[in-house]
């Protein structure tokens, strides 16, 4: 029924589930503990990962916000995408250590080379061809805090504005993530 609505049915299974005892968080390369947290596959160039639903980030300054871990910065640059840096929009983040501070890098994509999420279908469901991807590289002290940049395998985290111009359906019961892109092209 969604999908004659326009919507467009992404996997999530290992990272969001009505039933958490099913969650394995592979990315995380960790058992137990695994946040109930809408992931969806994404690409990038010939870079797979996965990436966290955060409606919560909100990334109305930069639009197109997507944290990313250094296992998918180093993926990316070994195979051979040449992010172009933006020191303009670099942050200092907080951690859950007082007084401890990340330095977060910011990049963004070359030319021709998108952010794609991957429908369960292995079709592209979406593209981004305006990403700014900042790199989350937790300092020691600030690893016990978790989070993405904590996990081994290539991991992100998308904000809001990724969402705001389509509509969102997560469900559990099928650990499925919905989008519905905007009729218009705008996206790419």
């Amino acid at each position: 029924m969604l999908d004659e609505a326009g919507f467009v049915a992404i996997d999530s299974r290992g990272y969001y589930a009505a039933d958490t005892r099913g969650l394995t968080c592979p990315a995380a390369a960790r058992r137990g503990n695994c946040p109930n947290i809408p992931t969806v596959p994404l690409r990038i160039g010939a870079v797979d990962a996965v990436a966290q639903v955060d409606t919560g980030f909100d990334d109305s300054t930069v639009r197109h916000s997507v944290n990313i871990n250094g296992a998918l910065f180093d993926a990316l640059t070994a195979a051979g995408i040449r992010l172009l840096p933006r020191p303009d929009v670099a942050l200092t983040l907080t951690t859950c250590q007082a007084g401890v501070v990340e330095q977060v890098e910011a990049w963004r994509l070359p030319d021709g080379v998108a952010l794609e999420f991957v429908a369960a279908s292995g079709a592209v469901a979406q593209r981004f061809s305006d990403a700014t991807l900042f790199v989350k590289r937790p300092p020691p002290a600030a690893q016990g805090c978790g989070g993405i940049g904590t996990w081994p395998l290539p991991a992100a985290q998308l904000g809001a504005s990724f969402f705001a111009d389509s509509a969102l359906i997560v469900d559990p019961f099928r650990a499925r993530v919905w989008v519905r892109p905007p009729t218009s092209p705008a996206l790419d």
